[in-house]
């Protein structure tokens, strides 16, 4: 049990921070969502309340920007997470090649221990 604690720990330190667009998209696509069931319950409502008056006249707008803004903030998240993506790719790439080189460079004999030939005439 312990041993499983540890390896999820690590696995947890090691693992990379979260794309905040992401949760921002979250946040853009619930407020929509909450704008959308308000506008339907509106239907059912007082045509006097306050909520009802605003939504007829600026829901479609509200609805519009929050749209545009889950759109917008999803590419950021998408962009971002490309980038976080290609850098950590290169990195793996970049660790390889230099463990690839070291494996290589202790299996083969070492340069500086082979005698020099003297080739002087």
């Amino acid at each position: 049990m312990s041993d499983e604690k540890t390896t999820n720990q690590q696995t947890a330190d090691k693992a990379e921070p979260v794309n905040p667009f992401f949760r921002l998209v979250v946040i853009a696509a619930g407020a929509f969502i909450v704008t959308v069931l308000a506008s339907v319950a509106t239907m059912f409502g007082d045509e006097r309340a306050p909520l009802t008056g605003f939504l007829n006249n600026y829901g479609g707008l509200l609805m519009a920007g929050e749209v545009a803004a889950t759109l917008v903030i999803g590419l950021l998240a998408l962009i971002t997470d490309r980038r976080q993506s290609q850098r950590r790719l290169q990195s793996q790439a970049k660790l390889s090649a230099v463990s690839a080189s070291d494996s290589e460079n202790e299996s083969s004999p070492s340069r500086t221990n082979r005698p020099v030939a003297d080739h002087r005439e």
